[in-house]
């Protein structure tokens, strides 16, 4: 009885490792925010990670120049009962707000009895308006070093 309790604990554990991978843990998207007080346009940055409860990863934010950013971290539950489910899903969502222009490097770390520590890289620049970018620095369509296409030549 209790072997069978762990392998449908251990088989719920996966499936729902299964759907955080297919629901695209780690993109992110852009929000904008009214206007602040100063009359500078304010922007944020969001990015948000899937896990559940009962074993999911938990996640943590890591910046090299903390003066420059504000980085909150909101769980937010797709269902609304789910303190009654067991292994309930959420998002964890880090809101990025630029504090003063600049660019710095920011780490999103995993950690999951399932899969271990993960860390997600990315490069985060604020403008003189306050508005983020956040780009992914191991994304292949980002990376910089990546083939640039060549002009087709003229027709002759």
């Amino acid at each position: 009885m209790q072997k069978s309790i762990l392998f449908i604990g251990i088989g719920v554990l996966i499936a729902a490792l299964i759907v955080c991978v297919f629901a695209g843990c780690g993109k992110g998207k852009t929000a904008e925010e009214p206007v602040n007080t100063s009359g500078k346009p304010v922007q944020t940055a969001t990015l948000s990670f899937s896990s559940f409860d009962g074993g999911g990863p938990e996640y943590n934010a890591l910046t090299d120049d903390p003066d420059l950013l504000d980085i909150t971290m909101e769980r937010v539950y797709r269902d609304k009962n789910h303190e009654e489910i067991d292994g309930a899903g959420y998002d964890e969502v880090f809101t990025i707000r630029g504090l003063k222009q600049g660019s710095t490097t920011m780490t999103i770390v995993s950690d999951s009895p399932i899969t271990g520590h993960e860390e997600f890289l990315y490069t985060v620049t604020v403008d003189d308006a306050l508005r983020v970018r956040v780009v992914r620095m191991d994304d292949p369509e980002t990376d910089a070093d990546a083939e640039i296409a060549e002009e087709p030549e003229p027709a002759k």
